[in-house]
């Protein structure tokens, strides 16, 4: 380190040349003996360094701009015949989110569906509220907070490789309305920069983006909050001037992301569903757009949906592009393969990859059964949506306050008509709850889509499940249905099966077909409770229990009138047996009951708790350390001294010599046993440690497990050499695998 009050005794610099490790150096003496460098020398020798380093300097960047451009060409993804492949000929499964609700809103993400259900809709009565101008601001604020790096970031964390951006054309271009010339384009720039953020905030970490016409001019459907279609203008499917928009929106894009590798391609239409006889006119208008696009960017995917709610692809085939997918949506119908048997005849008889562009909207044994199945047949997929207001469905739910339910009230007929200010800051409130690190986390969800599918094991709720202490009937662990709990009802399949399905009849805290409502009353709780519950469901619990020992379980539950049971098990055996609930006056006046001394040993506990018939709500358990541990109970792993046995036959005790004192066991003869009652911790391979003493006579014991049960496990038998003396102790290991749990 240099000091002006400590200067080194000789400054040194080195390069090394990328043509060999020949060094070039400057090294200038800092004592008097060198004081007469001529100057002339510095400077022929500094102009040398400086020609040097130049090239060293282009050399580098060459190389940065190589491996950059390897890194694109690697990126950019293209269709080989049924696959979606990467630069490197590698198959590419799109696991992606779809971004819903941000460029285009829909009702039912606002809860305003029952009186503005498109966008205009809803912008419309936002407006008569707080004015055109506080409006502006709003709408500002909405699409700069919806989506920003830390959504991209949280999902490229949760392991998700693609996003799905649903575009509104109007951010891109006027409608046709507001043109001031017929039949020519104003371009706007918001669009764009919105969505060049997330391409870069994507591209940055290795995630796709599909480009998504969600609302395309004039609307496509039906339907209209999908894409804000106005019925009293011309739609899409009415309008030339409408589709010629759409075809030179498209170019436009294509032009502007042409050389960008991280967008994986362009979804021309989402969901058209409008009486398009054939298909012919639906076909026309995505050739149309084709014919746009190849013109300016012939290297880009085109995602093709089919009419109906993307699913009737009449018309659409054959492929007239030869970099094409098909892409389907599939919402509430069995996952099963015959549901997809359609799709899978178009990706067969034409050779043309699939791509699930849309799927949700349902439970975690849903969002389970379907990932695993797209995934076993090689589809990839985009969920839907990542946020809306008060939400169980999806990965973050946005905070719906007091105050906007008090707009929706109002706009619903059912409450009064807020002042100006309020109501503005009501909803530029909201625009900040929209922001990632303001929304719920709901990690259900995310285990449901990523970890679930190829997984069996349950997860430990992130906040529970240390004992001593409160365990929240709400926080059961995250997994499967049939391994974390069981309930009656887990998820709704309506389109196959013709009848709505609510899976948490609460919906509230999980996804899951657990029923949860709120709990505002007496008793510990943490705001939630399980109820609705039905003879045989169950819900399991990760323990981390401080100390092996006896704990008293305070279960408190709520019940009108009485009548239910339930009961516990630990580790899948009965600890409580049958135990009745009593009617406590109300489904939300809570009471506890007592389950004493259960057995937990230290570190982790499986817990399960179990409907035997209903008619009962559970809020939590409170679990206590009794601070007493059973007799002569011994836990495996660990110590157990001989002597501590519950039953014995033909042996005696003798104090012993051995380190620590005490006793040992002898006069041992064949047939004599002892008995002890243990609890195991770990199944698996074990070593075995005897401690034995023989004066001249080798010796012989057999080790065997026997369950509550009575079903008896053969661990092995053990030799023993003589140690010349009865209090001559040698120790002799064994390698022992124990069967159960």
């Amino acid at each position: 380190m240099y000091s002006p009050d400590h200067p080194p005794s000789r400054f040194n610099l080195t390069f090394w040349s990328n043509s060999g490790r020949e060094p070039c150096g400057l090294h200038v003496p800092h004592d008097q003996k060198s004081a007469s460098v001529r100057r002339s020398d510095v400077h022929a020798y500094l102009s040398t360094m400086h020609k040097t380093l130049t090239s060293l300097a282009a050399g580098l960047l060459a190389m940065c701009a190589t491996l950059v451009l390897h890194a694109q060409e690697i990126a950019w993804l293209t269709t080989n015949g049924t696959q979606i492949e990467n630069g490197l000929g590698e198959e590419v499964i799109l696991k992606g989110m779809g971004l819903g609700g941000w460029m285009v809103q829909e009702g039912y993400m606002l809860q305003t569906q029952s009186f503005a259900n498109p966008q205009h809709e809803i912008k419309a009565a936002i407006e008569a509220l707080i004015g055109s101008e506080a409006t502006e601001e709003f709408y500002d604020a909405w699409l700069h907070n919806h989506v920003r790096e830390p959504d991209i970031d949280s999902l490229h964390t949760w392991g998700f490789n693609s996003v799905r951006i649903p575009m509104h054309y109007n951010l891109f271009t006027l409608p046709i309305e507001e043109e001031p010339v017929d039949s020519e384009n104003t371009w706007l720039e918001l669009g764009f920069a919105l969505t060049d953020s997330v391409v870069k905030w994507c591209s940055s970490r290795g995630m796709y983006v599909i480009l998504d016409l969600h609302a395309a001019p004039g609307g496509q459907g039906y339907d209209a909050a999908i894409s804000d279609y106005d019925s009293s203008k011309p739609s899409l499917w009415e309008s030339s001037a409408n589709r010629d928009k759409m075809a030179s929106l498209w170019k436009r894009i294509a032009a502007h992301y042409a050389n960008e590798p991280w967008v994986a391609g362009y979804d021309l239409l989402n969901e058209p569903n409008w009486d398009l006889p054939g298909g012919v006119a639906l076909r026309a208008l995505y050739e149309q757009c084709t014919d746009s696009i190849r013109q300016v960017d012939p290297n880009h995917i085109l995602f093709i949906e089919g009419n109906w709610f993307a699913n009737d692809f009449a018309g659409l085939t054959p492929p007239w592009d030869g970099n094409m997918v098909y892409s389907p949506h599939k919402y509430w119908s069995t996952n099963d393969q015959a549901t997809m048997d359609f799709a899978l005849a178009l990706r067969e008889n034409h050779q043309v990859p699939l791509y699930l562009g849309e799927t949700g909207e349902n439970s975690n044994v849903w969002f389970r059964d379907a990932v695993r199945l797209y995934e076993d047949l090689g589809i990839g997929w985009a969920w839907w949506p990542l946020k809306k207001i008060e939400s169980i469905s999806c990965p973050l739910s946005i905070t719906k306050t007091d105050g906007y339910q008090a707009l929706l009230d109002h706009w619903t007929g059912n409450g009064p008509a807020p002042n100006p200010a309020y109501a503005k800051a009501v909803l530029m409130d909201l625009t900040e709850k929209l922001k990632a690190e303001a929304c719920r986390r709901q990690p259900d969800v995310v285990d449901a889509l990523m970890r679930q599918p190829y997984s069996d094991e349950t997860l430990q709720w992130p906040t529970s499940g240390n004992v001593p202490g409160i365990v929240y009937a709400s926080d059961y662990d995250m997994g499967r249905a049939g391994f974390a709990y069981s309930d009656a009802v887990d998820a709704t399949y309506h389109v196959s099966g013709g009848s709505f399905t609510a899976w948490n009849n609460g919906w509230r805290h999980r996804n899951d077909g657990v029923d949860i409502e709120r709990c505002n009353s007496n008793g510990p709780n943490n705001g939630l409770a399980v109820g609705w519950t039905e003879a045989g469901e169950w819900t399991k619990y990760t323990l981390d229990a401080a100390f092996t020992g006896l704990y008293d379980f305070d279960i408190w539950v709520a019940s009108d009138a009485g009548g239910g049971a339930l009961r516990l098990e630990v580790n899948g055996d009965d600890v409580s047996g049958v135990v009745s609930v009593p009617g406590t006056g109300g489904w939300d006046n809570w009471s506890a009951i007592q389950v004493e001394d259960v057995l937990l040993l230290q570190g982790q506990q499986a817990l399960t708790l179990h409907t035997v018939s209903e008619g009962y709500n559970v809020a939590s358990m409170d679990v206590i350390w009794t601070g007493e541990t059973p007799a002569n109970l011994h836990a495996i792993p660990g110590v157990i001294e001989a002597e501590s046995y519950i039953e014995q036959l033909g042996t005696s005790l003798e104090s012993t010599s051995d380190e620590g004192g005490g006793q040992n066991v002898g006069y041992l003869d064949p047939g004599d046993y002892l008995l002890y009652d243990v609890a195991i911790a770990e199944q698996g391979d074990h070593r075995v440690s005897f401690r034995t003493a023989s004066e001249t006579v080798d010796g012989k014991l057999s080790l065997e497990l026997m369950e509550p049960s009575g079903v008896t496990h053969a661990l092995g038998e053990f030799d023993f050499t003589a140690t010349g003396g009865w209090q001559t102790w040698a120790t002799s290991e064994f390698d022992v695998a124990i069967p159960i749990e």
